[in-house]
């Protein structure tokens, strides 16, 4: 593990239990802001992966859906933690790259699968494979009902927690707990 101490124009390597190597890593401009940027601030972020709307078949449960995420980013904010949702902003370079930004940068990801979008299953995927810790959620009438209580065979390994719209303190009483044990690792 190297840790970089910054001056003006060069950063000092420090190898922890060793002297400082001065001058043997020195970082552009372009490179201290992108450490700083997107190495630096990597823990205090939450990704949330979650559809933005309901299925036009379901649009009652839009309301619902809605304040299940505002929940989520309640709790994570309540923890200390940036949440990031990638809804209706534009994107920054293009929404892939974006998004792959974010959960690489990104301490952990909450993944709500409820209405099963399979952008989201891409990306929660693509969590999996950088090693990120996954916290997925969905609905349990949407589970019951849509899914038959079946998770896709590719995610099926991964813990699955259920909720309930009628019941979002149980819901952030699990999540806290959740990302507890994950901060604590």
């Amino acid at each position: 593990i190297v840790s970089l101490n910054a001056s003006d124009n060069v950063c000092n390597a420090v190898v922890p239990g060793r002297q400082t190597l001065s001058g043997m890593i020195a970082l552009s401009l372009r490179g201290r802001e992108y450490y700083e940027s997107k190495l630096l601030h990597r823990r205090q972020q939450a990704f949330i992966i979650a559809a933005c709307n309901a299925p036009k078949n379901m649009q009652e449960k839009q309301p619902l859906h809605l304040n299940t995420l505002a929940k989520y980013k309640a709790v994570v904010e309540s923890i200390g933690l940036e949440p990031i949702f990638q809804e209706h902003e534009e994107p920054r370079k293009n929404i892939f790259v974006d998004i792959f930004d974010y959960i690489d940068t990104c301490e952990l990801v909450i993944a709500d699968l409820t209405f099963e979008r399979p952008n989201c299953y891409i990306e929660v995927g693509y969590a999996l494979a950088r090693a990120k810790p996954v916290l997925i959620f969905i609905e349990n009438e949407y589970f019951e009902k849509a899914m038959e209580n079946k998770l896709p065979f590719d995610i099926s390994p991964v813990k699955m927690q259920n909720y309930q719209y009628d019941k979002l303190d149980d819901l952030e009483r699990i999540l806290r707990e959740r990302i507890g044990k994950v901060r604590s690792r």
